[in-house]
């Protein structure tokens, strides 16, 4: 007995100093007046102008002081690599595995902390590598959101865009559907979208179409749900839809059609159907797609 006891002691050990050599284990009560934190939790308003929270590019793509912080401070708990960040923690990679529905489930603590943001890692010793969200890898997910969660970064949800090679699949996560606890004051879910929480923004739209039972879909085509008034999903529009239908209601849009292996000049099949003179026109001059007028 004794001498098994020793050889998990070991594994144990294994896993945190060679596994993950670029983190320090230690829990850190007065994280705040860590070198490099102030400079970490500086992309927390750094996403849209209207959302600052969401879509925010992580600090150490552009912080060497965010990324010795990182490299100094960041734990394993369980399943979790975490940081603390703001009042809670950091999620900057996630270990475990999708249930028998494809769902992670984000707990709304983690090491005794709410779960504040989303974000990423960098592998081994070189902080000269690029950010990696923490879901990359995982493929066809139904995120399922605490009420904690407020700040998440482009990296976190990043979705491959066109055909790319096999080795760098595990940099992206394909999100299927988003799912947001009601409780959450930031964000809200509907039919897999992800929409702020008065439903006036569409963060991230749901591509599955015909997948899912869903009224905003039908044979191939996609019309924006008339509460939305800014139209900016991060995951944009894919260039295989036929056409997306864009109402009266949308005042603003922000987002971008994807064009796969095509160029930024490239016209793409895409028609988009709305009203003269408004910013769906505008938006599909600008994005090369056809534009046909719907009728009053």
């Amino acid at each position: 007995m004794k001498k098994i006891n020793i050889i998990i002691f070991l594994i144990v050990i294994f896993q945190i100093f060679i596994l993950f050599p670029s983190c320090n284990n230690s829990v850190h009560s007065n994280y705040k007046n860590k070198n490099g934190y102030k400079e970490y939790i500086s992309d927390s308003n750094s996403g849209y102008k209207d959302v600052p929270y969401y879509n925010v590019s992580d600090s150490m793509n552009n912080s060497k002081a965010a990324r010795e912080y990182y490299k100094n401070n960041c734990r394993r708990v369980f399943d979790y690599l975490i940081i603390d960040y703001e009042d809670g923690v950091c999620i900057n990679r996630f270990f475990g595995t999708q249930d028998s529905y494809g769902t992670i489930t984000i707990p709304e603590t983690i090491d005794g902390k709410p779960v504040v943001k989303l974000g990423g890692y960098i592998e081994g010793f070189d902080m000269s590598q690029n950010v990696i969200g923490a879901f990359g890898g995982y493929v066809w997910v139904n995120l399922k959101i605490p009420s904690s969660v407020k700040v998440i970064s482009a990296e976190a949800i990043m979705n491959s865009k066109g055909m790319i090679p096999e080795d760098s699949r595990y940099m992206f996560v394909d999100v299927f559907e988003f799912i947001v606890d009601e409780n959450n004051p930031y964000y809200a879910s509907k039919n897999g979208s992800l929409y702020t929480k008065d439903f006036k923004n569409l963060l991230w739209v749901n591509t599955a179409g015909s997948n899912l039972t869903n009224p905003e879909w039908e044979n191939n085509g996609y019309t924006v749900p008339d509460f939305v008034e800014t139209f900016e999903p991060s995951n944009g529009v894919h260039f295989l839809l036929e056409r997306i239908t864009i109402g009266k209601n949308v005042k603003n849009i922000n987002t971008y059609i994807d064009k796969g292996e095509n160029g930024p000049q490239d016209e793409v099949e895409v028609i988009v159907l709305g009203y003269k003179g408004s910013v769906a026109e505008k938006w599909a001059k600008e994005q090369h797609a056809k534009f046909k007028l719907l009728d009053d």
